[in-house]
């Protein structure tokens, strides 16, 4: 249920920041280029910690 909650929160952040950069007259590549960070960290949050396997 947690990773739930985290995941509908990246994804409301996600589209308000798309929204916002639209409304602020940001050009697409721009707007594209904030949503894809904001997925990316996102992606990185909700992924599973792993396990070192080259002998850390």
């Amino acid at each position: 249920m947690q990773n739930l909650i985290k995941s509908l929160v990246w994804a409301s952040a996600i589209l308000a920041a798309a929204i916002i950069a639209k409304q602020n007259g940001m050009d697409d590549s721009e707007s594209f280029a904030l949503t894809m960070g904001l997925m990316a960290a996102a992606i990185a949050t909700l992924r599973p910690a792993k396990k070192c396997s080259l002998g850390c």
